[in-house]
């Protein structure tokens, strides 16, 4: 705001180059703050620095961490490279298993791939504003227990709306729960949304100690309606998908939330309401942990009490494996529900192979792992060492002292 009340010529740099020059009334503070937020050229020295040394392996760990993260300044790499990874594990697939391309298990895997895709779309609203919500696989839960009790086998059509009404409206409260302790009460996003799962879960466990209770047939048959053997909800959610990174990286109020996860002291002092960037954040996630657990249901069919905590995790290292940054600003909508396609396939022809559950336990986890180095280099890795290494020296110095 201030340069934009004082200067004549304004400079705007990003990852350590000019992106652009803004002149007389076209010095605003929205091209300021949008300048560098939507650079994604990554001309001049900036690609000499991405291209590396002459001498570097061609497919070497950093050129392809650099080729998909956002020094390759390129939104669409990360993406690429998912729908590349993917394309590889289906063809392994295809060829170890006569099965995996009949209609049937296609049809199976996009249904799986549902609720995972919501929920993983949830988690990014938050993992944008460097936050966690930890408690979207209990809420998942406790919408598949609600559900049993209010849109149960036998009730019409208008208790059955209601029902849907009531769910999202205790997901609402859940949301602005979660919201209000991390902004207003000053409580770590961590701690406060396990201490909600902690809450939830024992409502789902008090309310169906066991699974018990069916629901409505027709309710599951609407949210697995085809179009040939397709579910339809591939294609809604795929179009939600895309008209939220529509909303993300081309209205100002996506442009808000990016520059909060981005640099939230930048955003503040350019306007923007960081604790209604970070409720609607919170809002967003458990309202569509909500539909992830009606999506769920459909696949379960009764009331389950724990049979969404697997999905806490695996939300998580879906968007992150989908381009979404830990460090907040950066990622997609339809990268966090190739993410989570992708991790679904991988479950699919673990049981297809005849692999034991645990080896898709460890699968899920080395990718998470894999997708936080790639998307941050060896960073990490070189400072966990360095710790370790002069942990080592300072005791074997002391060792020699005594």
């Amino acid at each position: 705001m201030e340069l934009a009340g004082l200067c004549d010529r304004v400079l705007v740099f990003s990852r350590g180059r000019i992106v652009r020059e803004l002149v007389g009334t076209e010095i605003s503070e929205e091209r300021i703050v949008s300048s560098f937020l939507t650079a994604r050229d990554s001309g001049g020295k900036a690609s000499a620095e991405v291209a590396g040394p002459k001498d570097a392996p061609l497919l070497s760990f950093t050129r392809l961490s650099k080729l998909v993260t956002e020094k390759s300044g390129a939104w669409w790499a990360p993406l690429a490279f998912l729908v590349l990874l993917t394309l590889a594990v289906c063809a392994y697939a295809a060829f170890e298993s006569d099965v995996f391309l009949t209609p049937l298990n296609i049809r199976h895997i996009l249904l799986a791939t549902a609720p995972l895709a919501i929920v993983t779309m949830a988690q990014f609203n938050v993992l944008m504003v460097r936050g966690f919500d930890i408690s979207v696989g209990a809420l998942m839960s406790l919408t598949v227990v609600i559900a049993s009790f209010i849109i149960a086998e036998g009730m019409g059509g208008g208790a059955l709306f209601i029902g849907v009404i009531a769910c999202l409206a205790l997901g609402a409260l859940v949301g602005l729960i979660n919201g209000g302790m991390v902004r207003f009460a000053g409580i770590n996003a961590v701690i406060t949304t396990i201490a909600t799962l902690s809450v939830l879960q024992g409502f789902a466990l008090y309310g169906r100690p066991s699974p018990l209770g069916s629901i409505s047939t027709g309710f599951i048959d609407m949210l697995q309606t085809r179009v040939g053997f397709l579910p339809l909800s591939t294609f809604v959610i795929l179009g939600v998908a895309i008209a939220g990174d529509v909303w993300l990286y081309n209205t100002r109020s996506g442009l808000r939330l990016r520059a909060v996860g981005f640099r939230e002291e930048a955003a503040k002092r350019n306007g923007v309401r960081l604790n209604l960037v970070h409720l609607r954040a919170y809002l967003l996630s458990a309202l569509l942990a909500v539909v992830a657990g009606f999506f769920l249901s459909s696949e379960v069919g009764f009331g389950h009490p724990t049979v969404g905590s697997s999905y806490t995790l695996t939300s998580i290292a879906a968007a992150v494996l989908g381009g979404a940054s830990l460090a907040g600003g950066r990622g997609s909508f339809v990268g966090a529900i190739l993410g989570a396609l992708f991790f679904t396939i991988i479950v699919n022809i673990i049981t297809l192979i005849g692999l034991s559950t645990a080896v898709g336990i460890i699968a899920s986890g080395a990718l998470t792992l894999f997708a936080v180095f790639l998307h941050s280099g060896w960073a990490p890795l070189r400072s966990i060492l360095a710790q370790v290494r002069a942990a080592f020296r300072s005791s074997h110095g002391a060792g020699r002292a005594s």
